[in-house]
């Protein structure tokens, strides 16, 4: 479509995603957009996905025909989605936990500063993605390389990043404790006539107390029938 029989548009006019685009943007060379791993197997559009978590991904598609004008140039329409690529829906990654979520806004926001570097102009808002709290006038992703975290001060504690809990390691069974278990069990199977598998039981210097236990209410169910 030529330039002479675009018209100037508003990139802030609702019209835009009534058409079904989420914004619109520049749009680099062919070569610059295959340099940054964009992809048209459709003849319509350039497309472009990667990771942002362990089953996240970004998608970016680009319209090839320009929608407008902004200041004389033409610009294209785009669609963002952040995609749980587990359950091929919406990633409400504003719904996780802090450290996740965090963690994937990071990589978004990775992933748009490097597509602004090939020429487009994309964003993403968390808002569409469940994080309630999300202060769109100090950040919003793809408005800068890196996130604001300045209004986290500010933000309720549920909405900080909390620390990891620590995980509690259970201590060695002390190796008389392992003896006495060692003839219980040894004792057990012998009455149950057991085969091989019980008798030929070791137990190591870190045996879990729980696996004993099962072990012995295992015996102790089989005498029962």
């Amino acid at each position: 479509m030529a330039n002479a029989e675009l018209s100037e548009i508003d990139p802030k006019d609702g019209r835009i995603q009534w058409a079904g685009w989420d914004g619109i943007t520049p749009l680099p060379s062919e070569e610059r957009l295959r340099e940054f791993g964009f992809t048209d197997h459709s003849p319509e559009h350039w497309y472009y996905t990667n990771r942002v978590g362990s089953a996240e991904s970004i998608n970016i598609t680009v319209n090839k025909e320009p929608v407008g004008l902004v200041q004389g140039k033409p610009v294209y329409g785009y669609r963002e989605l952040i995609v749980d690529e587990y359950f091929g829906q919406p990633a409400f990654f504003g719904k996780m936990l802090p450290k996740p979520r965090y963690e994937i806004a990071q990589r978004i926001s990775e992933q748009l500063a490097m597509l602004r570097d090939a020429g487009l102009d994309l964003l993403i808002d968390p808002l569409e993605y469940g994080w309630e709290g999300w202060n769109p006038d100090n950040a919003i992703l793809g408005e800068a390389g890196e996130l604001d975290y300045d209004w986290i001060d500010a933000a309720p504690e549920s909405s900080k990043p909390q620390a990891e809990p620590a995980v509690s390691v259970p201590e060695p069974i002390d190796a008389e404790i392992l003896r006495d278990v060692a003839e219980v069990i040894d004792r057990e199977a012998k009455n149950l006539e057991s085969d091989s598998l019980a008798l030929g039981m070791s137990l190591g210097a870190y045996v879990a107390p729980t696996a004993i236990r099962t072990y012995l209410a295992g015996l102790k169910r089989k005498q029962q029938k």
